[in-house]
């Protein structure tokens, strides 16, 4: 066999062996998270099929539905027939910010503060970005319906 053979097929081999070893390399970076989640404290998403976690304080995202601050502001009890009405509305907008941070942000799985961790730490806070969803909702006049 020739030398120029030889060489050929050395370069071939070293050009199909490069893009695994990179791949190889570069596979941890691509592995899923590692996620820990209190079920009891996950409003939206599936612990198990998540990818990209956030957790948030549900009170301040709630105090900026105007159905759930009137509860608040008026003190109406939860024997009153409006509470269940306001609180009907105040969750469907909720749940519908909750949808829009997935769809918009890429949140798959949204918590309460501490109740996520991904690969030991933390999941990040991303009530604010809740909360401007929640703000658009509002300003266009859905009701998460």
């Amino acid at each position: 066999m020739s030398n120029a053979v030889l060489v050929r097929g050395r370069a071939c081999a070293l050009q199909c062996l490069a893009p695994l070893v990179l791949l190889a390399l570069g596979a941890p970076a691509l592995a899923a998270p590692d996620i820990e989640a209190d079920e009891d404290h996950v409003y939206y998403g599936d612990p198990d099929l998540a990818e990209k976690p956030g957790v948030i304080s549900a009170n301040t995202v709630f105090l900026e539905i105007p159905a759930y601050k009137r509860i608040v502001d008026e003190k109406i009890p939860k024997d009153d027939p409006r509470y269940w009405l306001l609180m009907e509305e105040a969750n469907r907008i909720f749940m519908a910010a909750l949808r829009a941070t997935d769809r918009n942000h890429g949140y798959d799985l949204i918590g309460e503060l501490g109740s996520i961790k991904v690969d030991g730490k933390p999941a990040p806070d991303i009530t604010s970005t809740v909360v401007e969803e929640v703000r658009k909702i509002v300003r266009n006049g859905a009701d998460g319906k």
